[in-house]
């Protein structure tokens, strides 16, 4: 998961320098500073702005490079604070639209560690990031990495709502099976129960012939086979709940009483005992009708509340992807590369329709988290500013 946004670059300020002090004389401390960083001693780093920052509190330069050493050390909490600092402190607009690109950069970080357990919240963090990058727009009109990292956020929403979706189709599918089934099972535990009762009435009823031993052990036999397709049904149930109990699990424990019940109207029928039996079939027959109506039920609560369609982040309004910048460096030592020609697929950025279908085989899952990720990874290019 974290390698990922490895690829991650962060915006980079030019070579910062403690407020006050001269372009021809810079500020020693701060130059040992950066040094530290540019070597890949973030630690030593964060540790020496954080002495320096100290101070000088109101210096925007030392917020931000501080939030770039955290950021690369993964405390995102505390980059984060540190790059609304350096807004907050900031009277250059470009430091300003730097500050608010690295964080929006901090939550597609953050995004990436929500993908698969909690993919709502991801979205939600992606559409704060995709807010960042748009104000980091407003301020520089030209800065190019915020569009194409406001697009990469734009189009792994969309891949996760479309991701979403296609499971919620894919389980509501499953359920309407179940539902099938369950049917088919109450219609064949209906039959037999018709059958026991027959067979009841024949032993209480001297005058009527006795159904025979051969007869009840046939209905034994086909008590079990309703017996093993309700215990394979509610084997399959699983939980699509993601809190708590749903309506598939009230119907698999409906379910699986029924299949206690069956098993012991076989026990009686092989006892060649019909009225136990039909008594035990009875109770199985409403346990299989619970089970159906609590999965109607679910479906009923479920219906309430529609999903949104996927692509509603709300402010999609066709940004072409440009380059992105390389924040890498707090001092900024930046080259030029070109951004992807209008129209032009980048190269990390496979379309959204790329996600798979079987959603609910595992591996076909894991491959899937692998394509979001992928859509996220933005490619560094450095750029002087």
């Amino acid at each position: 998961m974290k390698g990922v946004f490895s690829q991650v670059m962060l915006a980079s300020a030019g070579f910062l320098i403690l407020a006050g002090a001269s372009a021809a004389a810079p500020n020693p401390a701060v130059e040992d500073a950066n040094a530290l960083y540019r070597a890949g001693r973030y630690a030593e780093a964060l540790e020496a702005y954080t002495t320096i920052g100290a101070q000088r509190p109101e210096s925007a330069e030392l917020h931000f490079n501080r939030g770039a050493a955290q950021f690369r050390l993964g405390d995102l909490a505390g980059a984060r604070e540190s790059f609304e600092a350096a807004a907050l402190h900031a009277a250059d607009p470009l430091l300003q639209a730097r500050s608010a690109y690295n964080l929006g950069n901090c939550g597609l970080s953050e995004a990436e560690g929500l993908l698969q357990e909690n993919p709502a919240s991801a979205i939600e963090t992606l559409r704060r990031s995709a807010a960042y990058y748009k104000d980091a727009l407003a301020r520089d009109p030209e800065f190019d990495d915020a569009a194409y990292n406001l697009e990469v956020a734009r189009r792994t929403i969309r891949a996760i709502e479309e991701q979403l979706q296609q499971q919620q189709e894919e389980q509501q599918r499953q359920r309407d099976e179940v539902k099938e089934k369950l049917e088919e099972l109450i219609e064949e535990q209906r039959a037999q129960n018709a059958q026991s009762a027959e067979a009841a009435e024949q032993q209480q009823d001297p005058e009527r012939p006795d159904p025979g031993e051969q007869a009840m052990n046939e209905m034994a036999q086909d008590q079990q086979g309703t017996r093993e397709k309700t215990e394979e049904l509610s084997e399959g149930m699983q939980s699509q709940g993601e809190d708590g109990k749903d309506s598939l699990d009230a119907a698999r424990e409906h379910a699986e009483a029924a299949a206690r019940k069956q098993r012991d109207a076989e026990e009686q029928l092989k006892e060649q005992n019909a009225a136990a039996a039909n008594e035990a079939q009875q109770e199985a027959l409403e346990e299989l009708e619970k089970a159906r109506d609590a999965m109607e039920e679910g479906d009923d609560s479920s219906n309430e509340q529609e999903p949104g369609e996927p692509g509603e982040e709300g402010d999609s309004d066709g940004t072409p992807p440009a380059g992105e910048s390389n924040p890498d460096a707090p001092d900024g030592e930046q080259q030029e590369q070109p951004a992807p020609e209008p129209g032009e697929e980048a190269e990390d950025l496979p379309p959204p329709d790329a996600t798979a279908r079987d959603i609910l085989n595992q591996e076909q899952r894991n491959k899937e988290q692998r394509n979001l990720q992928r859509m996220i990874r933005v490619r560094p290019v450095e750029k002087d500013w």
